[in-house]
């Protein structure tokens, strides 16, 4: 077995692991999530309106609380979907990669990077969502601040998850160009 081979398998194993062991956690925190934004947002924050703790309204102080518990469980979604992702990157590389089954560091790097960027630009948008009301309670400028903060990481994540998969792309066009001339070059010798 080449050394491609037995990194391909290794690979393949290892995401497999990652995947049973990530996949219920991200569901889990994703769903916990969710019900601290619904019942925060539609009954607490609600419940709350016209009240205040000496100076501070009740609802800014409440969305701050959402706003902290839905990031602690952001974090833990955001660290079990990279490995999610890495591991889906593992599969694609071991499924499409070169030679079915062969891998190597850098198809696998590539396909990380490609994957990674992409799904972290839909899970941030996501989390922007269900931080936005919340920043908007506390303050109507701290939303808009964060959206342009967020648009400018998405560019330059997927910048480098497209300079990821031109690599793969140019690389897969390179090897097809290659196996056409031998082709072509074995044509021209039956022909004589």
């Amino acid at each position: 077995m080449s050394d491609a081979e037995e990194f391909g398998r290794k690979t393949y194993l290892e995401s497999s692991r990652a995947i049973a062991e990530a996949g219920p956690k991200v569901l889990l925190n994703m769903g916990v999530a969710v019900l601290v934004w619904l019942f925060g947002n539609l009954v607490f924050i609600p419940i709350s309106e016209g009240l205040h703790l000496g100076q501070y309204a009740v609802t800014q102080v409440i969305s701050l609380i959402v706003l902290a518990t839905i990031g602690v469980l952001a974090i833990s979604v955001i660290v079990q979907i990279r490995a999610l992702s890495n591991a889906a990157a593992g599969m694609i590389a071991y499924n499409v990669g070169r030679r079915k089954g062969e891998v190597t560091s850098d198809e696998l790097d590539h396909y990380r990077t490609a994957l990674n960027g992409i799904v972290m630009v839909g899970i941030v948008a996501l989390l922007f969502i269900l931080f936005s009301a919340n920043l908007n309670v506390i303050h109507p400028a701290l939303a808009g601040i964060v959206l342009i903060a967020v648009v400018l990481w998405m560019v330059l994540s997927l910048w480098r998850s497209g300079k990821a998969l031109a690599a793969e792309i140019g690389r897969s066009a390179s090897e097809l160009a290659k196996r056409l001339e031998e082709r072509s070059k074995q044509n021209r010798r039956d022909f004589k």
